[in-house]
């Protein structure tokens, strides 16, 4: 009965992965970067040096594998990291195409089998 507690509640299970991020808002062609914390086939988390609001809404691109990823996105929520002046964001993919989701799926697959081999 306790069991229940800590098991992971997100719909989507997280892989830790540090990579580039980049993104920009949809009506500026400027672009910024970030460091992913962790990644799953709903979403990232980002570090990031600025705050950015809840709700508001990205396009973001990361490079998985040989595969360069485009999804719009929604910022969920935003914390700042404790001891330093960058944020941890988290940020739900909202729209990827086919190609783009089955490469992040193969990628994730792979990872996950790689983790367990280790």
């Amino acid at each position: 009965m306790e069991q229940t507690k800590n098991k992971e509640k997100r719909r989507y299970p997280r892989i830790r992965l540090h990579i580039p991020v980049h993104y920009h808002f949809r009506d500026s062609p400027e672009t910024s970067n970030a460091l992913s914390d962790n990644i799953s086939s709903g979403g990232l988390g980002v570090i990031n040096n600025s705050f950015i609001p809840p709700g508001t809404i990205i396009i973001v691109e990361i490079s998985v594998g040989s595969h360069v990823i485009e999804s719009l996105g929604k910022v969920s929520w935003a914390s700042p990291i404790p001891h330093g002046e960058r944020y941890l964001l988290g940020i739900e993919f909202l729209q990827m195409n086919e190609i783009n989701k089955k490469s992040l799926h193969a990628y994730l697959d792979q990872k996950k089998t790689s983790s367990k081999q280790d």
